[in-house]
């Protein structure tokens, strides 16, 4: 169990709260997206795999992504980082991508299908950003192949087969799990949509049937709670029961007064309700309290 809290305080430290969907799953793919361009920088510095400049962009892109990551986080920017997300991806680390790690015959386009998917995905309800995105998502990579076959001695060209099939393979590798990651993520933010709606539902439920000042049932939990017992068959026991002179009471000491007496007597409702597996409800208001305790058989 404290193993379980330590990790539940790092994941809302990290992401947020579950009950914001969408800003906590943004920041894990914030999270993976730029721990991704760092393992990518280091594995063409190590390996070789494209210019070195490319290294530096995506360290770069690293350090970048975790800023926003920061702002969005902290700062409660979360719609204005998203969006420079998007476009520090679609404009910037493509385009670059592209030059520097083969043009037509390296991964970018590994990298563009998985902008897309995250595009279409995470930016449903951000109207026309969403549209900007997807369409530079998919113009830009036709501009480069025009760029590729134009000025082809613009493109880093692979030093070896080998170095090509490496950097391939690893960025297939990379994609893939980025897209499973993201996949993952957003049927967890559509859990936690529904857990977030069952919630709210089963709040609102309580709350309508619920005397806000006592706590007590009211009218339309005892009829639910009554119908329930007469569908079982089950033998119940109902009191009825009144608090004297209740009104000369809030006329002499005032309401306020009159609302902690009747508060505490119906504490004392409820524990009896609840010591003979019943309920305890308020069918009456204003001046006078007529109260009704209801135990089942």
């Amino acid at each position: 169990m404290p193993t379980e809290k330590r990790l539940n305080r790092l994941l809302f430290f990290l992401l947020g709260s579950k009950l914001s969907p969408y800003q906590h799953i943004h920041h894990g793919v914030l999270l993976i997206g730029g721990f991704g361009y760092l393992a990518c920088s280091i594995f063409n510095a190590v390996f070789q795999t494209a210019d070195v400049i490319l290294s530096y962009v995506q360290f770069s892109l690293f350090v970048l992504i975790i800023l926003v990551w920061y702002r969005s986080r902290f700062h409660n920017q979360y719609r204005r980082m998203a969006i420079v997300f998007m476009f520090i991806m679609v404009l910037v680390a493509l385009p670059v991508n592209w030059i520097y790690n083969a043009g037509l015959a390296g991964p970018t386009y590994f990298l563009n299908l998985c902008t897309l998917a995250y595009i279409g995905v995470a930016f449903r309800d951000f109207g026309v950003y969403r549209k900007i995105g997807i369409a530079l998502v998919i113009t830009i990579p036709l501009l480069m192949v025009w760029f590729d076959l134009t000025q082809p001695e613009m493109i880093y060209s692979y030093p070896s087969e080998l170095a090509r099939a490496l950097d391939l393979s690893f960025s297939f590798v990379v994609t893939a799990i980025l897209l499973l990651l993201m996949m993952g993520s957003y049927s967890r933010r559509y859990r936690l949509e529904r857990d977030k709606a069952e919630h709210l539902a089963k709040r609102l439920r309580v709350l309508s049937e619920q005397d806000p000042l006592t706590g007590l049932y009211n009218r339309r939990a005892m009829d639910r709670y009554l119908d329930n017992l007469a569908s079982t068959g089950s033998v119940f026991t109902l009191a009825m029961l009144d608090l004297d002179r209740f009104k000369k009471l809030n006329d002499l000491h005032g309401h306020s007064y009159g609302d902690e007496v009747l508060c505490l007597y119906s504490e004392e409702l409820s524990r009896l309700a609840m010591d003979n597996n019943g309920i305890a409800v308020r069918l009456g208001g204003g001046g006078v309290c007529p109260s009704s305790s209801i135990a089942g058989g």
